[in-house]
């Protein structure tokens, strides 16, 4: 297959122009620590399922989608230190040996960065305490950097992943789910500052859409978009932190009901007791 045809390459390569942007934008030494930091552990992490997993295909691209993504969720420490990048190695480490977790029928059931990311927040949660300060956190930095410029490169990004990895209803669904409700709890006042920055299309279009671990049939599409936007608003409220990433733990789940056929299993319950 030629480069231009491959839609992960092709995405890709949007991605690294949006971190990129990023960089640019902030820059400053310790953004460049927390890149080479995570890029030092997600290397280890390829390394070591190379090894373990010979013969799983696990390709470098791969790898580097899951760093860029890490990289823009993790907040750069305000100083260099051991530390932080002790973190920021580990982020990398965890997220890509996420790849190889808890699978069904050979095909993961979490989102390696969300599931990578939850892991790494517990971590520092037993460490430092829930209401620390800690050097390195979940804080989605790099998806709003410059406001609605940096859109100009994620939007027509989301929309191509959108499209060709067939998740319309998902990013669509989610994004429009989310936007009644602020206007319903806020009005169009509330919908300006969230639909003009980088945070909830990152989150729909680049996180909640990951191919492997997002539904691809309509209804599921749709279904799983609510339940991502029911944990997205409301799972705070129950005392959990990074409600991002369990929206997208929420997304995995539905897929994973989807993939289980529930509506097959009833209609067999069914028909063994009439």
């Amino acid at each position: 297959m030629k480069w231009y045809k491959n839609p992960l390459l092709l995405f890709t390569i949007g991605l690294l122009l949006f971190v990129l942007g990023a960089l640019l934008y902030n820059f400053r030494p310790t953004v460049f620590v927390l890149l080479g930091s995570v890029f030092w552990g997600g290397g280890m992490g390829y390394l070591i399922l190379k090894k373990w997993q010979p013969k799983s295909g696990h390709l470098p691209s791969n790898t580097l989608v899951s760093v860029l993504i890490t990289f823009v969720l993790l907040n750069p420490a305000l100083k260099i230190g051991v530390e932080p990048i002790l973190w920021g190695v580990l982020a990398g480490l965890l997220v890509v040996l996420a790849k190889s977790g808890p699978t069904f029928k050979r095909q993961l059931i979490f989102n390696p960065a969300a599931l990578g990311l939850l892991v790494l927040s517990g971590l520092l949660t037993l460490i430092y305490g829930s209401e620390a300060l800690l050097p390195t956190f979940v804080s989605w930095w790099g998806t709003d950097y410059a406001g609605v410029y940096s859109l100009i490169i994620l939007l027509p990004l989301i929309v191509y992943g959108a499209l060709k990895f067939r998740k319309i209803y998902l990013v669509g669904a989610f994004l429009l789910f989310n936007a009644m409700y602020l206007f319903w709890q806020e009005g169009l006042e509330g919908l300006v500052y969230p639909y003009t920055t980088g945070m909830l299309y990152f989150l729909a279009g680049v996180m909640l859409l990951e191919p492997k671990t997002s539904p691809s049939q309509r209804p599921w599409q749709i279904g799983a978009a609510f339940m991502a936007f029911l944990t997205y608003r409301y799972i705070g409220s129950l005392g959990f932190n990074n409600v991002e990433l369990w929206a997208i733990i929420a997304v995995n789940f539905v897929h994973l009901l989807s993939r289980l056929r529930l509506s097959n299993l009833w209609q067999k319950f069914k028909f063994k007791h009439v």
